[in-house]
């Protein structure tokens, strides 16, 4: 019966998701390695093209049974400066392109995929380069959200009889839902914007590296109800702030940094920072060069979970993996996060001799 109850809770989730789409967009908790999931605004920071791509997986419930709530988030992004002939240091701006997807509710039953392409241009500020600098960027894409009736098990498709199939027949016809779109898809517009201080991380000329940035996603409020008739069901206009600084000491690297999101009266904060430690001690005046890195970090999600963070950096790769440790079993208000999660990114340089080239990334985590 414990099953049947569970069926049962499959359909009110879809029930509310049709009828009340005001949910929050999930976030990394390594935000600042899904550069352009976090801000499209980001794309202006490289020099050098990059590859970038993520994968978080979130469970609340069981995990050894099929009695759970999954939330898996995937994406993968390109970035290609934009500069003008002969130009020297930061480009003038950058082109990206995002692809995502999400499964969430029980077993990920229901999945969202998206497609994003943006421009990054840069704004100098005042007449010395690198030192101040102001990002602009407008991003525009495509969901469409599925949900597949006939991969799941209803109440009026059980048989006590049949205990060797899990007691439901699949032959019996799924519910029939009057106006029920098993795939809608809609144009998504997002906008971002940055503030660098120091973009070039030039520490001898500055003593530290900061920057702000915000980002509005779904500011055309587009309807992504499975219900086709429901002109109610758009997605809320999401406002996120970033923010942070980094110092350089000896052969450390200090980052503290905040995520802040808001939407339909949701409020979250994000915050913590890393250390990174140069393995080959080159303590040059620019933080992102040719050394090997290892780091360490943490987070703090409010009200939710610690993050737990370790990667490896160097001039051409990559490599981060992170833990949410949640605090609460809970399943929050908006059925989004949920449960322990495990992230790991990977980010990739197109740098022509990674051995002799500086990767000048403004971006200090990369």
């Amino acid at each position: 019966m414990r099953k049947i109850f569970f069926y049962i809770l499959i359909a009110i989730f879809v029930c509310i998701t049709a009828i009340d789409s005001h949910a929050q967009q999930v976030q990394f908790s390594q935000y600042y390695s899904a550069s352009l999931h976090l801000n499209p605004a980001i794309a202006g920071i490289y020099s050098t093209p990059s590859f970038h791509v993520g994968y978080r997986r979130q469970i609340s419930g069981n995990p050894d049974s099929d009695e759970r709530f999954i939330n898996d988030l995937s994406q993968a992004s390109l970035i290609l400066p934009v500069k003008k002939k002969r130009s020297i240091g930061m480009p003038n701006g950058g082109i990206g392109i995002l692809g995502y997807t999400n499964s969430a509710g029980p077993e990920g039953g229901i999945k969202t995929v998206g497609v994003f392409v943006n421009y990054a241009h840069n704004i100098q500020v005042g007449p010395v380069r690198g030192k101040e600098t102001i990002i602009l960027s407008v991003q525009s894409g495509f969901e469409q959200m599925r949900f597949d009736l006939n991969s799941q098990q209803w109440g009026s498709q059980y048989n006590p009889f049949l205990s060797g199939s899990g007691f439901f027949d699949s032959s019996l016809p799924v519910p029939f839902i009057d106006g029920f779109s098993q795939s809608p898809g809609y144009p998504v517009v997002n906008l971002g914007a940055m503030y660098f201080w120091n973009i070039e991380r030039n520490f001898h000329t500055y003593r530290y590296s900061a920057f702000s940035g915000i980002a509005v996603n779904n500011i055309n409020r587009p309807k992504n109800s499975f219900l086709g008739s429901d002109e109610e069901a758009r997605l809320d206009v999401l406002y996120k702030y970033h923010g942070g600084f980094e110092f350089r000491f000896r052969s450390f690297d200090f980052l503290p940094t905040i995520l802040g999101t808001y939407s339909n009266g949701f409020v979250r904060f994000n915050a913590g920072g890393t250390i990174a430690y140069d393995l080959q001690d080159t303590r040059r005046f620019v933080t992102s060069n040719t050394g090997m890195k290892i780091a360490f970090g943490v987070w703090h999600k409010w009200k939710d979970s610690f993050i737990f963070y370790a990667g490896f950096r160097s001039a051409s790769l990559n490599i981060g993996i992170s833990y949410d440790l949640s605090t609460t079993d809970v399943i929050d208000s908006q059925l989004i996060d949920f449960g322990p999660a495990t992230e790991i990114t990977l980010q990739y340089f197109f740098t022509k001799n990674s051995r002799k080239s500086r990767r000048a990334s403004a971006n200090p985590l990369f």
